[in-house]
């Protein structure tokens, strides 16, 4: 049965966005209001490319847009069949204010697994469209919130990988016993990094969120990542904000990205190294040790949470 919400969000992408894709090239231009917001989200979109409207949030690999007008609830609903069914990540922004979802995931690739390190392994990439995300404060939106999976398909490929290497050494009985050890570590640390924010996913909030704080210092940007398991939100923390508002000009933002890219590499890098040093994940997964992981990739300038599904009301 169709809830009266859902036609209504029905009624309201037909109404402002029309069905179908539309070239925003062939849209007219409209000059800037002199009242806030200064164009609409439907002049926004339009204004970067083809999109379409769809009923659910879903993995997309051509060049036309995906919106998805639906609540978050139903959006992580979306997302958690994916986790376990893409191989491929991708990425939305939620704007809570219209409860609307804007697929900003330009491509994504998987980059391959290497079993013989344990410090390489399956680790996919999304690329983001962050000349969406810096206009939207100039159609009205103060609270963006960037959406992201991290699939469980990569399990499989490291089980996979993993009985390879078993296969070419059966006759030697430490190497099997090696292999085996080899891949529950390695299956630890792939579930605890699943379920909170890699180097690199930390690295583009801390950039991101200070160019939108910089844009419109009254916003709210935080990042939220979806698992097999539960939700991992990361933001800047007053301080990190207040931080990297100093250090960050508009009008250098070059110099910022050579300037401070190191130090945000060197946050990014203690957090990761907090993850790897975690010791929770060798008595298998608990809620609690998810959540006691968020705590210790924190700082002072982000911070990190781990919250179930239940704790959010999705069953399971």
């Amino acid at each position: 049965m169709i809830s009266v919400k859902k036609l209504a969000f029905t009624a309201f992408a037909a109404a402002y966005f029309g069905l179908g894709g539309i070239s925003g090239q062939n849209a007219a231009a409209k000059e800037p209001s002199s009242t806030k917001p200064d164009i609409t989200i439907e002049e926004l979109v339009r204004s970067h490319g083809e999109f379409r409207c769809c009923d659910k949030l879903a993995v997309n690999q051509t060049d036309v847009r995906q919106i998805v007008p639906q609540n978050e609830e139903k959006g992580i609903q979306d997302m958690r069949k994916l986790v376990s069914s893409s191989p491929l990540e991708e990425a939305w922004v939620y704007l809570p204010k219209d409860e609307l979802w804007v697929e900003i995931g330009k491509e994504s690739r998987p980059n391959g697994i290497c079993i013989e390190q344990e410090s390489r392994f399956f680790q996919l990439t999304t690329v983001l469209d962050v000349e969406f995300m810096h206009d939207l404060p100039s159609a009205g939106y103060d609270e963006i919130i960037v959406y992201h999976f991290h699939p469980d398909s990569n399990f499989k490929s490291i089980e996979n990988a993993a009985k390879r290497l078993k296969k070419r050494h059966r006759s030697s009985v430490f190497s099997k016993q090696m292999y085996e050890e080899k891949l529950e570590r390695l299956k630890e640390k792939l579930i605890a990094k699943s379920l909170v924010p890699s180097g690199p996913d930390i690295s583009n909030m801390i950039m991101n969120s200070t160019i939108l704080n910089k844009i419109n210092p009254k916003g709210e940007v935080a990042y939220k990542i979806c698992s097999c398991y539960g939700v991992a939100e990361f933001y800047l923390t007053e301080k990190g904000k207040a931080h990297f508002n100093q250090v960050f000009s508009l009008e250098k933002e070059r110099d910022f990205l050579v300037k401070d890219r190191t130090e945000i590499n060197i946050i990014s890098c203690n957090a990761k190294l907090r993850l790897f040093g975690f010791a929770g994940f060798n008595k298998g997964y608990t809620e609690s040790a998810a959540k006691e992981l968020a705590g210790l990739m924190s700082s002072e300038y982000i911070r990190i949470t781990f919250t179930p599904y239940d704790a959010i009301g999705q069953s399971k």
